[in-house]
């Protein structure tokens, strides 16, 4: 029988093994410089390169594809489901004790974020919203790894929903029914034409102006992003004009230094050991958690639920180091950094 010219008989019908040993230098490398010469190297055409090697290539890069899935999928990865999942835990605490609702709903999500702005909206239609805006002053860093994520949402929702969704409750099939309109298989692709613009959109502007019409939103949400606006103030006042009555604000609110999340020898409250006068401080406005309750009642919300947490330890030489007000507030006015809040717009 004659053998086909362009089949390399070799690399077919047998195991590739494939050795791989470390170079002595490659351990003092950062990650970041070896990732970047790898997609570099990902991007170049590899020419004359053998069956064989292509083969061996292939192979290690399949292993670490399957390596970087595991080691991604964590709570602080924006693009992974166990990142929604975390976020979503508090939702899935005020449907369970205040019966939040989710279906037919207009939502919106302040201060998406650039990374990958559609997904906290996308689990919200997912669960029966009928339209999600998301809200940033920054453009989309990248729009189509933003459109791909949405498609490993919808596996990882319609296989594991508890994955996503805890104990609300939820079908697959009824997931799939409501993401008509979408078409899956573009969000794979990472086409932009597969997201429904009738259903989610993102809206680049500042918070305080969001364009929306008076009275036309069921449910605002945002996770760490009160205590980073400098007029916290404007930014209610358009959230109560554009939450209908009786309409919902769920917020996570962080209010340690951030500057802590890059150098965790700092005190997570060492901000408020400056002496300023300018409403942000190394990208915080310093208000503590018990100065949101009065501003959102001002504003014509009340509040529903209030959970704290992040217990902060002030030792005594610490305080000494604060300014006024709050080297003098109590501890348990200041002990707590993070606050989950349900409000509800009278």
């Amino acid at each position: 029988m004659a053998r086909s010219p362009d089949r390399d008989p070799s690399s077919h019908g047998r195991l590739v093994h494939h050795r791989v040993s470390s170079a002595g230098d490659l351990p003092g490398v950062p990650t970041e410089q070896l990732v970047a010469e790898l997609l570099r190297r990902l991007d170049t055409t590899a020419e004359g390169a053998s069956r064989s090697d292509l083969e061996r290539n292939l192979s290690l890069l399949d292993n670490l594809h399957e390596r970087i899935g595991t080691v991604c999928e964590v709570e602080e990865n924006r693009h992974s489901a166990t990142h929604l999942g975390a976020v979503f835990l508090y939702l899935e605490h005020c449907y369970r004790h205040f019966r939040l609702p989710f279906q037919e709903g207009v939502h919106v999500d302040i201060g998406c974020g650039s990374v990958n702005p559609y997904a906290r909206m996308f689990t919200h239609l997912m669960l029966g919203a009928a339209r999600g805006y998301c809200i940033d002053l920054d453009p989309i860093q990248d729009v189509a790894p933003a459109i791909r994520s949405l498609a490993r949402l919808t596996a990882a929702a319609v296989l594991t929903p508890r994955r996503l969704f805890h104990d609300y409750p939820i079908e697959p099939q009824q997931i799939l029914r409501n993401l008509a309109g979408f078409d899956l298989a573009g969000l794979e692709r990472g086409d932009p034409a597969a997201v429904d613009p009738r259903r989610l959109a993102f809206l680049q502007r500042p918070i305080e102006d969001s364009g929306l019409e008076n009275g036309s939103v069921d449910l605002v949400v945002s996770n760490s992003v009160l205590e980073h606006l400098p007029d916290v103030d404007a930014v209610l006042t358009e959230l109560a004009r554009i939450t209908r009555r009786g309409g919902h604000g769920v917020h996570g609110i962080d209010t340690i230094d951030h500057r802590w999340y890059g150098d965790p020898a700092l005190h997570p409250y060492e901000f408020l050991t400056i002496d300023a006068k300018e409403r942000i401080v190394h990208g915080c406005n310093r208000l503590r958690l018990h100065d949101y309750p009065a501003l959102f009642e001002r504003h014509g919300f009340e509040i529903l639920d209030h959970i704290v947490a992040n217990t902060i330890r002030i030792p005594a030489a610490f305080r000494a180091r604060m300014q006024e007000p709050w080297r003098t507030a109590p501890d348990e006015l200041l002990e707590h950094s993070w606050a989950h809040v349900l409000v509800r717009r009278r």
